[in-house]
């Protein structure tokens, strides 16, 4: 298995446990850097493997995002 398709499977699975994740509690899981992780998230995401959508939060906030798994993602 390539180095890329571990570190997807190692994201698909912490998305799987239902904890709230963060990029940067990710990327320290995964030993690498936030904007490594959110080009990880994004592929996955364009893959249709995780839905990413935004937290409801107060004004002037820093934007929050969630992930979840999808019906693919699951059978990944």
């Amino acid at each position: 298995m390539k180095r890329h398709q571990e570190r997807n499977l190692e994201i698909l699975t912490a998305i799987g446990e239902g904890r709230p994740l963060t990029q940067r509690a990710l990327a320290q899981r995964l030993g690498v850097a936030v904007g490594l992780t959110n080009l990880y998230l994004k592929r996955l995401a364009t893959k249709g493997l995780i839905k990413i959508s935004e937290f409801p939060r107060k004004p002037h906030a820093r934007k929050r995002l969630r992930y979840i798994l999808t019906p693919k993602g699951l059978l990944e």
